[in-house]
């Protein structure tokens, strides 16, 4: 006796690749959702440890690192003086030049210093976001240090009083916020001691260490643009005057971007005299930043965070009284 095998329709054949393609589109938000959830805990913890290691900075020098060398844009940021707490002496080593000016040694991205700032930091990278390069070959990185609440000069803005901060950026400049230089080589001789740079110590954070920033994410900019540039000064902090994920544009002075291009955020070089350098806090991640504070715990900052508590947490000697409310 023969059988006879029954074959599949061309019709039949539609309708199992059709229901496949409806079961995908149902899981793959789920996988999405699922995803993202593992990549905004490996976010948080790389906050958790950048936050341990400045306690571990600070425990072993009395002061937070300087958010900048003492002359300015060029010669190191926070994120160098941070390696040896995140177990990477060597890399640390590798560094040339720091807090010093041209006529001492190479900045940031001379060829000198590229054997560490063509170096990504893994835990300085968060996976929600798509890692780039320069084209000069110096890295981005994902984490911003807290410059306060008025712009990177930490001056008073716009009516604005600049109420203190835990890394200094450009405080004490002599020059304008329009147009000045970023560093200037006639002042300060030491590092950390300049009109840039001067570290803080925690007993200076009187609203409290739980109730203060000390980094927050950033995105690295696509293309040339220099979000997440983070061994150069400019790049290095974030301010609050611009709530996260701003649909305002960072200002950028002295550097490139390439506002709505590939997915960056907008953005502008031109300063004015009420919009100064100034860079928000931002990320790849639905509706919020995540943010690390003084006391090592990581909060989810939603993007609807009222701009009252959201300056508040950025400031050490406001006086505020925070709460969780909008986190």
């Amino acid at each position: 006796m023969r059988f006879h095998r029954r074959a599949f329709t061309l019709i039949e054949l539609l309708v199992v690749i059709a229901i496949i393609a409806v079961l995908i589109a149902l899981l793959l938000p789920a996988v999405q959702k699922v995803r993202e959830a593992a990549a905004r805990a490996q976010c948080q913890n790389n906050l958790k440890q950048l936050g341990l290691a400045f306690h571990n900075y600070h425990d072993a020098h009395r002061v937070l690192p300087s958010g900048v060398g003492s002359h300015g844009c060029c010669w190191g940021t926070w994120q160098v003086l941070v390696l040896p707490y995140l177990e990477l002496e060597n890399q640390f080593r590798l560094y040339q030049n720091f807090g010093g000016t041209d006529a001492t040694g190479p900045r940031y991205n001379h060829a000198a210093n590229l054997p560490c700032t063509g170096l990504q930091i893994r835990v300085l990278m968060c996976p929600s976001d798509r890692p780039n390069v320069q084209t000069n070959g110096v890295t981005k990185h994902n984490y911003l240090v807290n410059a306060g609440n008025t712009s990177l000069y930490q001056r008073p803005l716009n009516g604005i009083p600049f109420l203190g901060a835990p890394f200094h950026i450009y405080r004490g400049s002599r020059d304008d916020q329009v147009g000045g230089n970023d560093y200037d080589d006639l002042r300060a001789t030491n590092v950390g001691g300049g009109p840039y740079g001067k570290p803080v110590r925690f007993d200076e954070i009187i609203d409290g260490l739980s109730n203060t920033f000390l980094a927050a994410e950033t995105v690295q900019g696509q293309n040339n643009d220099m979000r997440g540039y983070t061994w150069w000064a400019s790049a290095a902090a974030f301010v609050t005057y611009l709530m996260p994920n701003s649909p305002e544009p960072d200002t950028l002075t002295g550097g490139t971007c390439q506002s709505l291009v590939n997915g960056n955020p907008p953005c502008t070089t031109t300063a004015t005299v009420t919009r100064p350098r100034l860079m928000a806090a931002r990320s790849r991640h639905p509706g919020g930043v995540q943010a690390v504070f003084g006391d090592g715990h990581v909060s989810f900052i939603t993007d609807g965070i009222s701009a009252t508590l959201w300056s508040g947490l950025s400031t050490t000697q406001g006086g505020e009284v925070a709460s969780d409310g909008g986190r």
